[in-house]
């Protein structure tokens, strides 16, 4: 949206995030499997952000497409490096990079919780 200072009638852009749960950047690491009794995973991915309803991660997964229901599997950067494993659906695909909600979005994750709500 187009504002305006009243004070100095300086032009800028403003946006506003209207998510429902505050999205974390991240530098993650973790795969991407078929499902959670898979063993071989489908590709090695990087988790960019992370929010309590889903990720947005990169990674070389040619075969991925919408609505796939997978298995993503990473670890936290916190002291512990704690591993988070949910299943995903695939919602947007540009570039390599993939932006997917958790199926399980009732389910109140506290570690997930907080790791995101922790700077």
């Amino acid at each position: 949206i187009g504002a305006t200072c009243k004070r100095c009638l300086h032009v800028f852009n403003v946006s506003f995030n209207l998510r429902k749960y505050y999205r974390k950047p991240s530098n993650l690491s973790g795969f991407l499997f078929a499902s959670s009794d898979a063993q071989e995973p489908l590709a090695a991915i990087m988790v960019t952000d992370v929010s309590l309803e889903g990720v947005w991660f990169a990674g070389d997964a040619p075969t991925v497409r919408p609505d796939a229901v997978l298995t993503i599997r990473f670890f936290l950067d916190n002291s512990s490096e704690t591993e988070v494993e949910r299943e995903i659906v695939i919602e947007s695909v540009r570039d390599g990079h993939f932006g997917a909600p958790f199926v399980e979005t009732d389910v109140f994750d506290t570690v997930l919780n907080k790791y995101i709500l922790t700077k």
